[in-house]
């Protein structure tokens, strides 16, 4: 029991001598006590072994983070459905709820393009009478992009008057002005086209005619004149009239006004809607008396101080004329006496 006693202390001595004569070998740099105290060998195994723990390669981190639970996704927000949203899905469901027959009618039905009817020859006179005179047509109201811009829904009756009158005066060229009228008016115009009043028909004038019966008209660039006539619609008709030197006597122009004396000579194209609220439905009112009788008293004051103006240089010009007349009769006076003095003396001269 001593021997190994002894064996016993002796080695544990001889270990602890050891422990301390390599300390310094085997502590890394940085990782002694901030003490006084010596580091002993346990101590210092158990640090190698927590160290050699704390060691792990850096190719089995993946392995270690695959075996950690997942993590829970945050709970996505819910989105108020719309009103448009609740048709789309109330649509889809009536879709899917069809039978097969049926759902493949429908979607054939929609696939399916329906064929375009062709355009007859007035339909295509429309649309390059449209496109020759596009600016001008622009000049209308707040422009073509503002406008509703339809086609006429002529009859057969005034495409016929139309078309032979074309023909006759050899295809002149079709230029547009703008017609308005009261909307109980536009079926009637569509039907028999635009009528001269008592010529050939019972119809009377509605709205004057300060330049002859007729059918009034005005160009693009003064489209107001005609706007000024709608009174109950928001519409009014862009028609084209033919330009020919042989219409002379049926066409009267009178400023940004267009009058004809022919029925078949002029003919709705397009039919212009305007935006409501853009434009008013009525003229505007009349300025009050006081107002006329101001401007006219300033018009007659202008007419009379350019009237003396006038008058005062016509007299000045009068004056100056008979001062000149006078100046070139005394100067012919001078040169007569000049030349008989020196006729007078030649003669003399000659007797002697």
């Amino acid at each position: 029991n001593t021997e190994s006693g002894s064996t016993t202390a002796s080695s544990k001595d001889g270990s602890e001598s050891d422990d301390s004569s390599d300390f310094s070998s085997r502590v890394p740099f940085g990782c002694a006590r901030a003490q006084s105290a010596p580091v002993t060998g346990h101590e210092l195994s158990e640090a190698n072994l927590k160290a050699d723990r704390a060691y792990v390669p850096l190719s089995a981190w993946m392995a270690l983070y695959r075996g950690r639970p997942a993590r829970e996704a945050p709970p996505k927000k819910v989105k108020e459905l719309t009103r448009w949203d609740l048709m789309l899905q109330r649509r889809e469901e009536a879709w899917n709820k069809l039978p097969g027959k049926g759902r493949r009618r429908m979607e054939k039905v929609a696939t399916e393009k329906t064929p375009k009817k062709p355009l007859t020859e007035f339909e295509r006179l429309q649309e390059s009478f449209f496109q020759q005179n596009r600016l001008a047509i622009d000049q209308i109201g707040p422009g073509i992009a503002a406008m509703k811009i339809s086609r006429t829904p002529m009859q057969e009756a005034p495409i016929k008057a139309f078309m032979a009158m074309r023909e006759k005066l050899g295809n002149p060229e079709i230029l547009p002005v703008c017609h308005g009228t009261a909307l109980a008016n536009y079926e009637s115009i569509y039907r028999q086209g635009f009528l001269v009043p008592g010529k050939g028909n019972d119809h009377k004038v509605a709205n004057g005619s300060v330049h002859g019966v007729g059918i009034y008209s005005a160009l693009p660039a003064h489209w107001s004149m005609s706007r000024g006539y709608s009174r109950d619609n928001n519409k009014m008709m862009v028609c084209g009239y033919l330009n020919s030197s042989q219409l002379q006597s049926e066409i009267h122009r009178v400023g940004g006004a267009i009058v004809f004396f022919e029925h078949g000579i002029v003919i709705p194209m397009y039919e212009v809607e305007f935006a409501p609220g853009i434009l008013p439905n009525r003229q505007p009112p009349p300025p009050h008396p006081y107002l006329v009788k101001i401007a006219a008293d300033v018009v007659v004051s202008e007419y009379k101080t350019r009237r003396a103006d006038r008058q005062a240089a016509a007299k000045k010009h009068k004056s100056q004329k008979q001062l000149a007349l006078r100046e070139a009769v005394n100067g012919n006076e001078r040169d007569l006496k000049f030349m008989l003095h020196h006729l007078r003396a030649a003669a003399q001269r000659r007797r002697s």
